[in-house]
């Protein structure tokens, strides 16, 4: 994963502008451009001024400004501008923002085809990366993008694989260990810890974060799926319902 240009959201309140500060350190970091987009209603034809300055003197982003829904402009700015990164605010940890659909957070994963942070409002980003990984070649975009950020970050990356509680008799073998070594390969100098699992995926990655004191959680999310719905039997729906720490889904 590169990271040359970031977009951020950012709505007037505290999430989003704790999501800026969050962006604009991994821009720094990164040597990225970041940009900064509000998106108003089409009977609020005005642009928030205030917003600017903020992002002018605290960030030095570039402020944009759409009008139309927020989950569609969003998800088509960041595409139109061939961002490497989304990142979104939301209400801090132990309130219920990610626990079900209608969100505008949730309407922009879902339209989404760059990877996108959530961001809970006050949390710091700079303890250990946790990237889920499974047996296949999908999980080698998730863990590039995880040992991307972990090495902007300066932060302990742990790559996660959560191994079938049961087994078919003549069922091969997989592990996540071959997605791993080919992913390190292309990042010299990276030093992930694979950690294995075995059991309910969403249930042990819910539980690795706890256990690993996870700061952000790397995983992967079918494009156009719905992306919190926790009726749909989907690991990442699960997963990002409940987890307590800043999430990156990356759109495989």
């Amino acid at each position: 994963m590169r990271l040359h240009k970031i977009v951020v959201g950012l709505d007037g309140t505290p999430r989003g502008q704790y999501a800026l500060r969050v962006a604009a350190g991994l821009a720094a970091a990164a040597g990225a451009d970041l940009t900064a987009l509000t998106v108003v209603e089409r009977t609020a034809m005005t642009a928030p001024s205030a917003l600017t300055g903020l992002i002018t003197d605290s960030a030095r982003a570039r402020h944009c400004v759409r009008v139309g829904a927020a989950s569609v402009e969003i998800a088509r700015f960041a595409e139109e501008e061939d961002a490497d990164l989304l990142v979104l605010g939301r209400r801090p940890v132990g309130c219920a923002a990610l626990r079900c659909t209608g969100t505008t957070t949730e309407a922009t994963l879902r339209r989404a085809r760059v990877p996108v942070l959530i961001v809970p409002e006050g949390q710091a980003i700079a303890g250990p990366v946790l990237a889920a990984v499974a047996a296949d070649v999908e999980s080698a975009e998730v863990l590039d993008t995880a040992l991307t950020l972990a090495r902007h970050l300066h932060a302990e990356l742990h790559a996660l694989h959560v191994e079938a509680e049961y087994v078919l008799a003549g069922a091969p073998a997989r592990s996540g260990r071959s997605v791993l070594t080919a992913a390190v390969a292309r990042h010299p100098g990276a030093t992930p810890t694979l950690l294995v699992r075995r059991g309910d995926p969403a249930r042990e990655i819910l539980e690795a974060i706890r256990v690993e004191r996870t700061d952000l959680l790397v995983i992967g999310r079918h494009r156009g799926s719905a992306a919190l719905d926790r009726a749909v039997d989907s690991i990442a729906a699960r997963v990002l319902g409940q987890a307590p720490c800043a999430v990156l889904a990356v759109p495989i």
